[in-house]
């Protein structure tokens, strides 16, 4: 019972991590759907770069945080 709880804690903080970047991905489908980017928006393919790089960072560092606060 209790590896069934430890993995289910450990299902639920990678989840937690990957929160941030997943907004980053739906923000960039919900740009694209709605009209708001087109292939004329200026240095899109930058902005691209970076709102995906800005959630994986994020979710890297909370990740990391998570880890350290789990390991006590």
């Amino acid at each position: 019972m209790r590896v069934l709880v430890n993995g289910l804690q450990r299902t639920l903080l990678v989840a937690l991590a990957l929160t941030p970047w997943l907004l980053s991905m739906y923000t960039f489908y919900w740009l694209d759907a709605s009209g708001t980017w087109t292939r004329d928006t200026p240095h899109r393919g930058k902005l691209s770069v970076v709102l995906l790089a800005f959630g994986m960072v994020l979710s890297f560092l909370l990740s990391g945080y998570l880890a350290r606060r789990h390991r006590r």
